[in-house]
């Protein structure tokens, strides 16, 4: 399964539970805050991934952690930076003190494409952005 996002740079909480479905086109369910995603009767079983356990500078493209493959689908790669330093702004990341960014801390490196490819079939998947 395939999910595309654009302009992400932040900790992803990927989770088994009810809001994409893989051959149902059904209306996604937004939430604005993990609580009330992992409330979601449907919402079962949860993977989360952060981006703290790795140096900054690492670059993430073409990577899998938790069976989640990260792709950045234009030029610039997916590196992990620290979110005090930002891009132009300092970031705040939820989980700890590093964000994925798409192109890192370069400023010249606008594209933000972020492609998530599941390796086992996913039923929903949220993350702070």
């Amino acid at each position: 399964m395939r999910i595309s996002f654009r302009y992400v740079s932040a900790v992803v909480a990927v989770a088994c539970g009810a809001t994409f479905a893989a051959t149902v086109h059904a209306v996604p369910t937004y939430y604005t805050s993990r609580p009330a995603f992992t409330a979601d009767g449907g919402v079962t079983t949860t993977t989360t991934i952060d981006f703290d356990g790795l140096a900054a500078g690492t670059d993430l493209t073409g990577s899998t952690i938790s069976g989640v493959t990260f792709t950045a689908p234009g030029v610039s790669p997916l590196e992990v930076i620290l979110g005090a330093t930002g891009v132009r702004n300092p970031m705040s990341p939820s989980s700890g003190t590093k964000v994925l960014s798409p192109g890192g801390s370069s400023t010249s490196l606008e594209n933000d494409d972020l492609e998530m490819v599941f390796g086992t079939p996913v039923r929903a998947a949220g993350m702070d952005v």
